[in-house]
């Protein structure tokens, strides 16, 4: 059956897969991020999709032990870059230079950011409705993935939550603020509607609700019955 659940040796072998690759894929908790998966009671077919998906993109390249003699991972930034938190420029000298896997990040000190990351995510998101959506790709590598998933939504406190949703299941936190202005431009570039259905029409979910899709004319449609019948603010 195509909406049956995925089987446990589907799971184990997503979360190898996601654990070879965490630093491309962005997660940083592999037992949260298969959690999730089963929380959405992730499908045979849907499994199947994500392992394609996940099959398609490089292992992290392993890390060397590090030296004993090996400088502290955190130091001063020598020169100005852009906050990873907020995007706006560190002069030199002023904020942090950690290393993350293979790479270095500058950032403000904490507390240091220029603006409020929330406060402009929630301004980013003031006119977009809670739900899935797919978007024109917007990554480094666009001829591997021609789309973007997102997840928008709202905490019970009112603030709004942006993640992006790897293979269709299994959302990831943390985005930088930088990679939410994109991700809000690309959303303001298509309807929402179309967007909406095309996430639904791509991994059987609902683009308004997220629920799997039963039957062939929601799955067409890319929008569960009930939805349907919303009007989209």
């Amino acid at each position: 059956m195509t909406n049956a659940t995925a089987t446990p040796r589907q799971f184990d072998f997503i979360a190898k897969l996601v654990e070879e690759r965490k630093n491309t894929c962005g997660v940083t908790d592999v037992a949260a991020f298969m959690q999730v998966l089963a929380d959405q009671r992730l499908t045979k077919t849907g499994a199947s999709a994500l392992i394609d998906n996940l099959l398609s993109q490089k292992p992290d390249a392993k890390v060397a032990p590090a030296a004993a003699a090996t400088p502290a991972a955190q130091r001063s930034n020598r020169f100005a870059a852009k906050c990873e938190r907020c995007g706006k420029n560190v002069p030199a000298e002023t904020g942090t230079l950690t290393k993350d896997g293979g790479r270095w990040i500058v950032a403000h000190v904490e507390g240091g950011c220029p603006v409020d990351l929330q406060v402009e995510l929630n301004q980013l998101l003031a006119e977009i409705p809670k739900g899935y959506y797919a978007i024109p790709f917007i990554g480094l590598d666009a001829a591997r993935n021609d789309l973007t998933f997102l997840a928008v939504g709202t905490k019970d406190n009112g603030d709004r939550t942006l993640r992006h949703v790897v293979g269709g299941h299994g959302e990831l936190n943390g985005m930088s603020i930088e990679w939410c202005r994109r991700a809000v431009a690309g959303l303001n570039t298509v309807s929402l509607e179309v967007a909406a259905a095309t996430y639904g029409q791509e991994f059987r979910h609902c683009g308004r609700c997220g629920r799997s899709l039963t039957d062939d004319s929601s799955r067409a449609r890319g929008i569960g019955p009930e939805c349907a019948t919303k009007l989209w603010s």
